[in-house]
């Protein structure tokens, strides 16, 4: 039985489950429901747990009868997942759809009824049409502007950017061992020319990244915020995140970093970085308690991108050295783990050229 198949099952044996659900929607207790279709899942799949999307049937006790179609997701973890946020958020008016209701399975995982987006944005909505990406960083200024208070701010998880960072020394003697052999290209070969001196560089880089990442005010953050995870409300365009099962306390720029903060200078929304720091600051300062200069928010989003990039090392290394089993690099895919090695040398030429 597939997953889909498996959350459907779930919905039809617990009926008074779906009744109350239903009824919190229209407003009045129900006497029959029938779940009778499913819309196709589109966008990107994601991990993080079964995702369904059906349509309710169902008549009320007073003999109205209508239907809808709810987004359903089930946790792949035992335990609080999204739904505690949803509920803080909503509150909060927070840019994300309306949760429904929530429950838990016999298996202690945690799922939540939402309300069904008509489109999840891709990557080529933003190509030939500026204004999307403005809109894009505005909705997600909305959300890191959102102030988070007890006993919800006890609930959210701490990321530790700046801890996680000096945990790369191991990686970054890993990098030096292997280098200088040309086994990640020539250009990092001559990067690390004078290995000592280099390895001895990286680590006061890393250093001072982790310090400057602890330093920095923490805010509420989406923590896995793309395209994949924006759609747009039925019968609107307004612009609505969802997946929140990564919401948590980090670097109040941490969301926004890898669409300013990169040292090229080009987005990967298609814009200049100078223009989506602009269109995200500006919502920022809108709603913000405090206004931020563009000088310090660009300052901290380029330490997080780099902080965050840094902390990924291994993520580069196992692929440029061409490891079996690497993420995002097959088994003799020599030319991924070739495009590793650039990726991997321009990243330290950045860490470095901040030195």
């Amino acid at each position: 039985m597939s997953p889909s198949d498996a959350l459907v099952s779930v919905l039809r044996a617990n009926q008074g489950m779906a009744s109350d659900l239903l009824g919190s929607i229209a407003g009045e207790p129900i006497a029959s429901h029938e779940v009778v279709a499913e819309a196709e899942l589109t966008g990107h799949p994601g991990a993080q747990g079964d995702k369904l999307i059906p349509t309710f049937f169902y008549r009320t006790r007073s003999g109205r009868t209508a239907e809808i179609t709810v987004f359903v997701k089930r946790s792949s973890e035992r335990g609080p997942s999204e739904a505690h946020h949803y509920a803080y958020l909503a509150r909060h008016a927070a840019p994300i759809p309306r949760m429904y209701g929530s429950a838990t399975d016999a298996q202690g995982r945690e799922i939540v009824f939402l309300e069904h987006l008509d489109k999840v944005l891709a990557e080529e909505d933003f190509a030939g049409e500026p204004g999307a990406a403005g809109r894009f960083l505005a909705l997600l200024a909305r959300f890191n502007s959102i102030a988070v208070e007890r006993p919800y701010a006890e609930k959210l998880h701490r990321f530790d950017l700046g801890g996680m960072v000096l945990q790369q020394t191991p990686t970054l003697e890993e990098l030096a061992h292997h280098a200088p052999s040309g086994r990640l290209g020539s250009r990092c070969k001559q990067l690390f020319a004078n290995t000592e001196a280099v390895l001895n560089r990286l680590q006061q880089r890393a250093g001072a990244l982790a310090q400057a990442a602890g330093k920095m005010e923490m805010g509420l953050v989406h923590g896995d915020y793309f395209p994949r995870h924006v759609g747009c409300r039925s019968g609107s365009d307004e612009l609505l995140t969802f997946d929140l099962a990564h919401t948590q306390s980090a670097a109040r720029f941490f969301d926004v970093a890898p669409f300013v903060g990169m040292p090229k200078g080009r987005s990967p929304l298609g814009l200049a970085a100078e223009k989506a720091a602009l269109d995200y600051l500006a919502a920022y300062n809108e709603i913000a308690a405090a206004r931020i200069s563009m000088e310090q928010f660009l300052k901290e989003a380029r330490d997080v991108w780099l902080a965050w990039n840094l902390r990924r090392l291994g993520w580069y290394l196992g692929p440029a050295l061409g490891r079996a089993g690497s993420r995002n690099t097959g088994s003799g895919d020599e030319a991924a783990a070739e495009q590793k090695r650039r990726d991997l040398c321009e990243l330290l030429e950045a860490i470095l050229a901040g030195s």
